[in-house]
């Protein structure tokens, strides 16, 4: 299962040119912070800084 594959199928309807990150992206991140054990979206902002340079 390739979950980046799938996460690029959502819609994004966010206004294009204006946003730093793929959609796909924030997804993966949010989905890995929160079986990291992250309780907010504070926590899950700290956990994607931190393996930024992962």
């Amino acid at each position: 299962m390739n979950l980046q594959k799938h996460f690029t199928e959502v819609n994004d309807f966010r206004v294009e040119g204006r946003c730093l990150h793929e959609l796909s992206d924030i997804l993966i991140i949010v989905l890995l912070g929160t079986l990291t054990d992250c309780s907010d979206f504070s926590e899950i902002e700290d956990y994607a800084k931190d393996i930024e340079e992962f």
